[in-house]
């Protein structure tokens, strides 16, 4: 990629703009805008010379990566010029050795641009620092004054704001001392409205990130049952419209304000015992099991928690379970004995608690097989066929976990299967009205996977 050579060249002189000896870049039959970057920097001869403030130690290493990956550091160890008009750079490596390297004009101008622009930014930073550090003490004194500024979340928020646009934190802190100052609901406490709305749009931005996250997540797997999981944990990221809401607020409190069960919680727990898992997790997380008697053991549910936590359960929004507190720590091995359940395939029909024993389920009969339109035999040739029988096994008992709405399970097991058939193309029903009314879908069964059970099904 890079032609790299040791010949000796002669010092770079900041005065010509130029390395001496060497003839100047011919660039009459460059594009324009390597004309304009060349004069720029024929005018500012600085533009040229490394900045070894900002280079930190010589490195070799540092130095390539700033011309290949356009690292900012490895690009202030280089000084710009030619060598017999071919446009190079050169540096002073750890070992107190010059090296040269022959770049295309492409290669040359785009690193001095790149440069030219951290530059700028790192300007930028340096000004905003200096405001930030002249103007905290007043910052502070009015912050003291504001309403509801006291509370520790509500501070930590104007903290951050500070630090992101402090010139927007210091005037939205003095217009809410103004008599006529509006108040607003933000994480169950009331805080002045212009602080409000700068938070909520914040959690706007954060809200679209993590979105965008989950979104490259998903572009790298064609599985649907992994697709399905990644889906359903992303509809459990806190969405910015529930900034009203307080914030020791779980996910499991949310979603009994929403008047949904605990599966959503099961299907975080499964993704992120996956190999894929979630944005920003290092490695799978193997839910707790419990023993022959459904008890689990202690300081294995606290060290699962403590990183479930960590990489799911905070950096989805939500407060953190607390094993110490007697509600959370009844959500949680609600959560697990579910989870466990469902993975010996069966689902509870009553409320679970500490000491509920996961339940096997029993082999499936033909009858239920032909209800699907498919044979007896549990395996198939077609793949599609198989992904159908695959999904109807986790899920067929869908139509039963809520009684009352399709029944208690008949014992006919071929009117069973029907039933539990008919519930899931009603379920995706529902969520093509959803996407047309512009609505999120049913995110219990997995969308994508309900789409293809539907689709295999019906034909359509």
């Amino acid at each position: 990629m890079i032609d790299k050579y040791r010949p000796q060249i002669t010092p770079f002189d900041p005065e010509e703009g130029r390395m001496l000896g060497q003839q100047p870049i011919d660039t009459s039959d460059m594009p324009s805008e390597v004309t304009r970057m060349v004069e720029e920097a024929d005018k500012n001869p600085e533009m040229y010379v490394g900045n070894s403030a900002i280079a930190g130690q010589r490195s070799f290493r540092r130095a390539v990566a700033g011309i290949e990956d356009g690292d900012y550091q490895g690009l202030e160890h280089l000084d710009f010029g030619a060598v017999d008009g071919t446009p190079a750079v050169s540096f002073t490596d750890e070992d107190g050795q010059r090296q040269v390297f022959r770049l295309t004009m492409p290669q040359w101008t785009a690193a001095l641009e790149t440069r030219s622009r951290a530059r700028k930014e790192l300007e930028q930073q340096y000004k905003i620092d200096a405001y930030k550090k002249a103007i905290r003490p007043q910052y502070d004194m009015v912050l003291k004054n504001v309403p509801g500024a006291n509370d520790p979340v509500a501070r930590a928020g104007w903290q951050e704001l500070f630090e992101l646009d402090p010139e927007t934190a210091y005037s939205l802190a003095g217009g809410a001392l103004r008599k006529d100052a509006k108040m607003g609901v933000l994480y169950g406490r009331e805080q002045p409205e212009d602080f409000v709305k700068a938070q909520k749009a914040m959690l706007e931005q954060q809200y679209k990130q993590k979105m965008n996250q989950f979104r490259i997540l998903d572009s790298g797997t064609v599985d649907i049952a992994t697709k399905g999981g990644i889906a359903s944990a992303q509809a459990m990221v806190r969405p910015p419209e529930a900034s009203h809401l307080p914030l020791e607020m779980t996910a499991s409190d949310w979603l009994v304000a929403n008047n949904s069960n605990v599966l959503p919680m099961v299907n975080l727990i499964q993704q992120a015992s996956m190999p894929l898992g979630l944005p920003g997790m290092s490695k799978p997380l193997t839910p707790p099991a419990p023993d022959s008697n459904g008890n689990y053991r202690e300081q294995t549910v606290r060290n699962w928690l403590s990183e479930f936590n960590g990489s799911v359960i905070q950096p989805l929004g939500w407060m953190p379970y607390d094993y110490e507190n007697p509600n959370h720590q009844a959500q949680v091995i609600e959560m697990l004995n579910v989870y466990n359940s469902l993975r010996t395939g069966a689902i509870p029909r009553e409320p679970v608690s500490k000491t509920v024993q996961p339940r096997p389920q029993a082999p499936r009969s033909g009858a239920e097989a032909s209800a699907m339109g498919q044979p007896e035999q549990a395996e198939s040739a077609d793949a599609g066929s198989q992904q159908a029988e695959q999904f109807f096994q986790r899920y067929g008992d869908y139509a039963y976990e809520s009684p009352g709405v399709y029944g208690e399970k008949p014992s006919d097991q071929s009117a069973a299967a029907k039933t539990s058939v008919q519930a899931l193309l009603d379920r995706h029903e529902d969520n093509m009205k959803r996407q047309a009314r512009g609505e999120k879908p049913n995110m219990y069964p997995p969308p994508e996977e309900l789409a293809q059970f539907y689709k295999f099904v019906t034909g359509g």
